[in-house]
């Protein structure tokens, strides 16, 4: 997971995969984790973002991003 927080008001882009399927597995091993995208607005609450995705976001939000795992390889 990786948590920035912004200084100055700014678009905050997002281009990221594997948010609605997760990765592959291969030989039988189980698929990983969904990753998603969120933001934690200075003033209080949260959204959820898009894999792709554009949002407005104000000095002292934290855009937050957690990257998916990876699939298994193999019987678990």
């Amino acid at each position: 997971m990786r948590r920035i927080r912004l200084s100055e008001s700014m678009t905050a882009s997002t281009l990221s995969g594997h948010r609605r399927v997760p990765p592959y597995a291969m030989v039988g091993g189980a698929p990983g984790s969904l990753g998603h995208n969120r933001v934690h607005r200075a003033g209080g609450g949260t959204g959820d973002l898009a894999g792709a995705d554009s949002v407005e976001r104000a000095p002292g939000d934290i855009l937050e991003i957690h990257t998916p795992g990876a699939g298994g390889y193999g019987t678990p």
